[in-house]
């Protein structure tokens, strides 16, 4: 038996959008947030059975939703499914005349809904953006990875999160010119990948690039 994220990671660094990484992390964005990671092509497990396992369970909010493994203010809590429906029936709150008000509020129908132009999904969708972006910067800042690779339903809508549609880098992450070693000139550069081992994969490479 093993945990269905790490499943996700091994299918993905071995045939898909980490294929040929020095490291990669793995996200599922669903009714939960799963996560695996390799480095080295392989994967992370660590001492206690939970390395990799656990970024879904990531701080981001230190006021935040209590989160169903006790802790508060969680990544699952803003971009898992309960999050997204809860930031979409706020924004319902302020605009009644959302076309949300129209049939039952589900990940699938808020973001086809904010397709469609409405303002209220809309900024649901930019919430979602926001917050799993804060916890990519997490991820990156504790894995160093080379790619962040995202899947589960909600990846269906990644054009909406993940805007820029370039093909991934051949080796390794972006690299922008020759500024210095610093931690400040790493930045972020997000684009789409088609991945060999699912349907629709979103990736985020990081990328050197001088602040000043």
């Amino acid at each position: 038996m093993e945990n269905d994220a790490r499943m996700y990671a091994l299918g993905e660094v071995a045939h898909g959008a980490g294929c040929g990484s020095a490291g990669m992390v793995c996200l599922t964005l669903g009714t939960g947030v799963g996560s695996g990671v390799a480095l080295g092509g392989r994967i992370l497990r660590g001492p206690h059975g939970t390395g990799g396992i656990m970024c879904g369970q990531m701080t981001i909010q230190r006021d935040g939703r209590l989160c169903t493994c006790g802790n508060v203010g969680c990544l699952e809590t803003l971009v898992g499914t309960a999050g997204v429906i809860r930031s979409a029936e706020e924004a319902l709150a302020r605009a009644p005349s959302s076309a949300l008000r129209d049939g039952p509020l589900d990940p699938r129908r808020i973001f086809a809904v904010a397709t469609a132009g409405d303002p209220a999904a809309g900024e649901g969708v930019r919430r979602f953006a926001r917050d799993l972006g804060a916890g990519v910067v997490h991820v990156i800042r504790a894995y160093d990875p080379d790619v962040v690779v995202h899947g589960g339903g909600m990846a269906r809508a990644a054009v909406q999160f993940l805007p820029t549609p370039l093909p991934p880098p051949t080796r390794g992450p972006t690299r922008a010119g020759g500024c210095a070693s610093s931690p400040r000139c790493w930045g972020m550069r997000r684009r789409w990948s088609a991945s060999r081992s699912t349907s629709a994969t979103g990736a985020w490479w990081p990328e050197r690039r001088c602040a000043s």
